[in-house]
């Protein structure tokens, strides 16, 4: 099976900032979407997270909740 990854799914995040973009633009807020990016590319930079679809973002949050994320004592 195919497996994209979080650099493959960059585009959803460059979306996202087309969106962010136009909402600033019209003083529309846009707080999930800012939210998200952030997390994308939070996310990218871990070894673990960077070559997996954007499916594994529940398991990032869950492993940020209970304090277990890479390089986390």
């Amino acid at each position: 099976p195919y497996t994209l990854s979080l650099h493959d799914a960059l585009p959803i995040s460059a979306d996202l900032n087309l969106a962010i973009a136009a909402s600033k633009s019209t003083g529309t807020p846009l707080p999930v979407g800012g939210l998200t990016t952030t997390l994308y590319n939070t996310m990218s930079q871990h070894e673990e997270f960077a070559d997996r679809d954007f499916s594994i973002v529940y398991e990032y949050l869950r492993l940020a909740r209970e304090g277990g994320l890479p390089g986390k004592e």
